[in-house]
């Protein structure tokens, strides 16, 4: 990260950075508006529940908000963990904040309403999942 683009990143949203640049020659300076990353598409939290492995998990659709929030890369899309509560069945599997959930049961996972179905419309038993953590995918047979 260059000095410039780390003042800018410390820089709080809403109001606007100055930039002075060399174009051509010669310097000109830019105001640039600063504003938090956007919730598009919406968040869409949720509480997992049911009897299988991902029970207690609190996930939310990707948007740059949420990835920034979590600590990810901004550009990242699809289903992230937000959340996990103590004891559920999402917490024993080792489930974290920040990871990201890529398929369940073999079907790519795109949004929270994705999940969901999956969830609600798979055979009882085990399945596989595929997560992203730390820029790392993980693939395990999960109970339920």
């Amino acid at each position: 990260m260059t000095w410039a683009t780390s003042r800018l990143a410390t820089q709080a949203p809403r109001g606007a950075a100055r930039l002075t640049v060399l174009r051509g020659g010669r310097e000109t300076t830019l105001s640039l508006p600063l504003e938090p990353p956007p919730e598009r598409p919406a968040r869409q939290a949720t509480l997992v529940r049911g009897n299988h492995a991902f029970a207690g998990a609190e996930i939310g659709n990707l948007s740059p908000a949420l990835a920034d929030e979590l600590g990810l890369d901004l550009l990242e899309t699809g289903v992230a963990v937000i959340d996990v509560r103590e004891g559920s069945p999402a917490a024993r599997i080792g489930l974290r904040p920040g990871d990201v959930i890529l398929r369940v049961a073999g079907i790519e996972v795109r949004s929270v309403r994705d999940l969901l179905a999956v969830l609600e419309g798979r055979r009882p038993g085990p399945f596989r999942a595929a997560i992203r953590r730390d820029g790392r995918v993980m693939e395990a047979t999960l109970a339920g």
